[in-house]
Formats: C-alpha cells, structure tokens, sequence
C-alpha cells in the first residue's frame, strides 16, 4: 500500500507541471484574420463570377480570402503559427 501511494504522488508530481507548461504556452498575439480577397487575380481566394476560385498555394492557410485566423502561439518555448476557420 505504501509504495503505490509513492508512485501515485510521483506520477501527480511529474503530471501536473507539465499539464501547467501545456496552459500557460498558448498565449497568443499577432492575430491575423484572412477575410479580404485578393485583388490579384493571380494570387489567393477570389469571387469568379458566381464561382469561388484561387490560384497559387491555395493550401496555405495564410492567403488571401482563405478566411483563417491565424496567431502566434509558443509551445513548450518554440514558436509556431496556429490556423482556424470559423
């Protein structure tokens, strides 16, 4: 009994800091909102007519009239980039 007792508060030990690091890391500034189309035709999300049309890296999040949200996260200390669609 005593040493699953020791192991449990090891384990809480060992959890709860990290549950802690994990909390506080996703504070987020440079919120950016992708809602305009490009007006380059040749570039990003665009009305067509009564079609949605892109062209050129139409994958990426961060393009114009992609309708993301992007912000800057930091994760255990590295930067990363965090996309959404509403």
């Amino acid at each position: 009994m005593k040493h699953t007792l020791i192991g449990r508060t090891l384990v809480a030990g060992a959890v709860l800091p990290i549950m802690s690091l994990t909390a506080q890391a996703y504070a987020a500034s440079g919120t950016v909102t992708y809602n305009r189309d490009s007006p380059n035709p040749n570039v990003g999300w665009h009305n067509d007519g009564p079609w949605r049309v892109c062209s050129q890296d139409c994958d990426n999040p961060e393009i114009p009239g992609s309708d993301f949200t992007c912000k800057d996260v930091t994760i255990l200390g590295m930067p990363f980039r965090d996309c959404m669609r509403p």
